[in-house]
């Protein structure tokens, strides 16, 4: 009995403090740069500002205008905004859309551009979230016009993605223009969109 009491001892002993009879040290965590993210998952250990880089391209992600695009690097916002179409059972263009209607000139050294948006009707100035539904005789457009075409997109055609992308080419660079507008609507559009370059 004493034997197996002395036998049990050991075994905790050794399961406690480890067969090598000592505590296992604790690694030591180091973050060299000091960011917060210790170097064991810091991407970039020597940079406090990053640390990830999720599409591998050798960016970090907050340098990066595309982190989880290993294709483009530099983003170039050429325009934020929100606007509202007014309608009342005519024909509106707006011109707000290209400051003073003058062109961006778009080099071909861009890879894409991008356009996206969100909609929302408005009711007496007071924004809803109901859902937009146009008659036969009703329309909302986007126009986009460069050297080589113009593009029309009616609103079904990018409700469920709301969102353009046009790759650039040599054709196509040089000046490009952007317009909205909206025929017989009975009730005002509130938008929300940009307009960005990938290079």
């Amino acid at each position: 009995m004493k034997k197996s009491l002395v036998n049990i001892i050991i075994i905790f002993i050794l399961i406690t403090f480890g067969f090598s009879g000592c505590i296992e040290e604790e690694l030591v965590e180091i973050d060299s740069d000091g960011d917060g993210y210790n170097d064991d998952v810091d991407m970039f250990p020597d940079d406090v500002n990053e640390w990830i880089d999720s599409d591998n391209d050798g960016l970090g992600d907050n340098s990066d205008g595309f982190p989880n695009n290993n294709n483009l690097t530099d983003k170039i916002v050429l325009m934020e905004a929100q606007i509202t179409l007014f309608g009342n059972n005519g024909g509106f263009y707006n011109r707000d859309l290209q400051t003073k209607n003058k062109p961006w000139i778009i080099e071909n050294d861009t890879k894409y551009l991008f356009f996206e948006s969100e909609f929302k009707s408005t009711r007496g100035g007071i924004l809803t979230g109901e859902k937009i539904v146009l008659n036969d005789n009703q329309s909302i457009t986007l126009e986009i016009k460069n050297p080589e075409e113009i593009i029309r997109y009616k609103y079904e055609e990018f409700l469920n993605s709301d969102n353009i992308t046009i790759q650039i080419n040599e054709e196509n660079s040089g000046d490009w223009f952007f317009n909205f507008s909206c025929i017989n609507l009975d009730y005002d559009l509130w938008i929300k969109y940009s307009i960005y370059l990938g290079k």
